[in-house]
């Protein structure tokens, strides 16, 4: 122990890695177009936008900017990616916008991304 004469905090601090998911979950296209004649606008394919770098049993949460959940998906994924036609809970395609997304780990519940995407309608 030592004694000290005026107030201090000290701590040992160490540096944590990130979960090993961080980053390698992505959403694309980005912006979505529909319309735009690219490979996600196929209506045999379907519409809509792929989230990629997934684990094998995802939770999905699709949020406007004004915080109301759109969307959301729990449950297994294929070939680590996972289609969203767009549609929110109720069946509606949404609308133009920025959309927040977050991306947790169904086996271990951590988180593995949590970003953001626009759509152009």
């Amino acid at each position: 122990t030592a004694t000290k004469k005026n107030f201090a905090v000290l701590a040992l601090l160490t540096r944590l890695l990130p979960p090993s998911g961080v980053g390698k979950v992505k959403v694309f296209p980005n912006p979505y177009k529909p319309g735009s004649g690219g490979m996600y606008d196929d209506p045999l394919a379907g519409r809509g936008v792929v989230f990629t770098g997934l684990t094998s049993s995802v939770r999905i949460q699709v949020v406007s900017v004004t915080g109301e959940l759109g969307w959301e998906y729990s449950g297994a994924t294929s070939l680590s990616n996972f289609f969203w036609d767009t549609r929110n809970r109720h069946g509606q395609l949404v609308g133009s916008g920025v959309y927040l997304y977050v991306v947790h780990d169904n086996g271990n519940g951590q988180l593995m991304r949590r970003s953001k995407f626009s759509i152009i309608r």
